[in-house]
């Protein structure tokens, strides 16, 4: 959940949460992201698709729930960090090596878990969306 975590935080995530007009302003002014959402109903992207393609492709299921920046993003982590993990295990470094494997691990399943929960929960509809009025 982490991993999935410091994935959205990034550059892009206001604009989605402007897209989908859900209360998100903390009374501080942070910008808030609740772990415990409820499904989007009449969503057309199907939450294993998503999950299953990213475990093919880290990324490819939030590009496919419509985040693609989010995805984009996953793609660059799981890059950083599967990258890091290859590179100590080849000049056979010790501790680097695994630390850098586990690292990797949970960054790939934090990328299935992201693509399943970007389609369950972060789609855009007239009925889900948040008023402004209200």
């Amino acid at each position: 959940m982490a991993s999935e975590r410091i994935t959205r935080c990034n550059p892009f995530a206001f604009h989605y949460h402007l897209k989908l007009r859900r209360p998100f302003h903390d009374p501080d002014g942070r910008l808030v992201d609740p772990v415990i959402q409820h499904p989007v109903s009449g969503s057309s992207k199907s939450p294993l698709l998503a999950g299953l393609m990213s475990a093919i492709l880290p990324g490819s299921g939030r590009i496919y729930a419509g985040r693609v920046f989010d995805g984009i993003m996953g793609m660059w982590m799981m890059y950083l960090v599967g990258n890091s993990a290859y590179n100590a295990l080849k000049k056979e470094r010790p501790i680097a090596g695994p630390l850098f494997g586990i690292a990797a691990g949970f960054v790939y399943l934090g990328e299935v878990y992201g693509g399943w929960r970007a389609a369950k929960n972060y789609q855009y509809s007239e009925e889900n969306s948040f008023r402004m009025s209200k």
